[in-house]
């Protein structure tokens, strides 16, 4: 998934009850959970974990459609290179399947060692890895498919990384990459094309491509097909949230729960998603406090 988190703005009433400590343990774990996919603790305070779940909604939102975004331009990509490459050699097209069947013989334990070894001959401030957890093996597929599977040029690739100052802690902040940081999509892309490679290293296939009107249009069109696809799921997620949220205002009309459920009905955002409800009472006991000041008053 890119290297951001969207927040949604009509989820804010899920945080306007909580601490700044709450706030802040919220934070991390939205943070941990956008980053490796690291859950909640569920001895967390239950504010924390009803908040969390707005926001966990909204992060698989965009992270699903970024997906499918990707799948689709890497489908595109493949279809556009298949059909140059078959005006050039007037050879048959490669069959779909050939790529998956190069991807299931990766070999990790080779790549990981020349990481290792060139972190020792550099004398790289980077870390070494060591464990091939499944969450890296998916970054080294999927960059080497880039690649064409072509194994040297990844390494060429990390090579510009372990020498690049900035990457190895000389920047203000002291902050150094490591293998995970580099092989996600976004940061590779920005090495590749940023001045850490050298003006002779060969560059992925897709930056070779001649882009033309045509191509602009398609992905303008991806863009906003890729923004609808977030709004639509967000909204979804919203719908889901806010019906559970109405069931437990029935249930208990001094939870949470039932403040967001009665702040979203008088805002009018529950008409809005087509939910059908009825406050039986203020939430955290509105009506009971002002009834009981109005005797006072008298």
């Amino acid at each position: 998934m890119k290297n951001r988190i969207s927040l949604d703005l009509s989820n804010m009433e899920a945080f306007k009850e909580l601490t700044n400590i709450q706030l802040g343990e919220l934070m991390r774990a939205v943070f941990a959970y956008a980053s490796d996919g690291t859950m909640l603790s569920e001895d967390a305070d239950q504010a924390v974990r009803v908040a969390f779940a707005f926001l966990k909604a909204d992060v698989d939102a965009e992270r699903d459609s970024y997906k499918r975004r990707c799948e689709r331009n890497k489908e595109n990509a493949r279809k556009r290179w298949a059909k140059r490459n078959k005006r050039k050699t007037n050879t048959p097209q490669t069959p779909a399947s050939a790529p998956q069947e190069k991807a299931a013989t990766v070999d990790y334990e080779k790549l990981v060692a020349y990481w290792n070894r060139r972190v020792d001959e550099t004398k790289s401030s980077m870390a070494k890895v060591l464990n091939i957890t499944p969450y890296r093996k998916k970054l080294i597929e999927e960059r080497l498919a880039e690649y064409n599977n072509n194994n040297k040029a990844l390494q060429k690739v990390l090579d510009k990384a372990l020498a690049d100052p900035y990457l190895n802690g000389k920047n203000p902040s002291k902050w150094v990459a490591d293998f995970n940081w580099l092989l996600k999509p976004e940061n590779f892309s920005r090495l590749v094309e940023s001045g850490a490679t050298t003006p002779n290293e060969p560059k992925p296939q897709a930056i070779k491509t001649r882009i033309t009107e045509t191509d602009l249009a398609s992905e303008h069109m991806e863009a906003q097909r890729h923004r609808e696809e977030i709004e639509f799921t967000r909204a979804e997620q919203q719908r889901n949230n806010l019906l559970a949220a109405t069931k437990a205002a029935d249930r208990n009309p001094n939870c949470l729960q039932a403040k967001m459920a009665y702040n979203a009905y008088k805002d009018g955002t529950l008409a809005k998603l087509g939910i059908e409800w009825t406050p039986k009472t203020s939430t955290n006991g509105t009506e009971r406090r002002d009834t009981e000041m109005a005797k006072r008053a008298s």
